[in-house]
């Protein structure tokens, strides 16, 4: 049996990963398990109990819809789901190493490499820290414009959404 811990956080670069997962073939017997991080607000933010409940509606949904892909296409493997609570990179790994993952699926995107040619600061951390092994999934070269530029449109629609119901 083989334990294979796939981080998500809900990016428009989370469905690369998801069909990485669906399009590859597993051994009878692996086991999926989603984690997403809720990362603490900066310290200049104000912390609000309907913020709070937003951010845990849209992490369930986003675990339960990915579970649902996966089940629905590879009903041979079981998926479980985790949601933790802190720094991304640190959640994963310890999760990775209580679980215990076999494997670790990443993404990578590097926020500030234009060329999409280095690790992000999560994949590389994990990468450099865990016992398990790790595979990082990787946007296809004629996709990288397209979700850029889809990135930077839900950064800041989920920036915009908070201060409009900020203000």
């Amino acid at each position: 049996m083989t334990n294979v811990l796939v981080p998500i956080d809900g990016s428009s670069y989370c469905k690369v990963i998801t069909d990485f997962l669906v399009n590859h073939r597993w051994a009878k017997g692996t086991q999926f398990r989603l984690c997403h991080v809720i990362e603490p607000l900066a310290d200049d933010f104000y912390t609000e109990a309907s913020w709070e409940k937003n951010v845990q509606v849209a992490a369930d949904k986003l675990l339960h819809d990915t579970s649902k892909k996966i089940t629905t296409l590879l009903p041979s493997v079981k998926v479980t789901q985790v949601m933790r609570r802190g720094i991304p990179d640190e959640e994963i790994l310890e999760e990775a190493a209580n679980w215990p993952a076999d494997l670790i699926v990443l993404g990578s995107h590097s926020h500030h490499d234009p060329h999409k040619t280095r690790l992000g600061s999560v994949a590389l951390s994990v990468l450099g820290k865990t016992k398990s092994t790790v595979i990082i999934v990787r946007v296809p070269p004629e996709k990288i414009k397209e979700m850029s530029l889809q990135a930077d449109h839900e950064n800041l629609r989920a920036r915009y959404k908070y201060c409009d119901a900020h203000t």
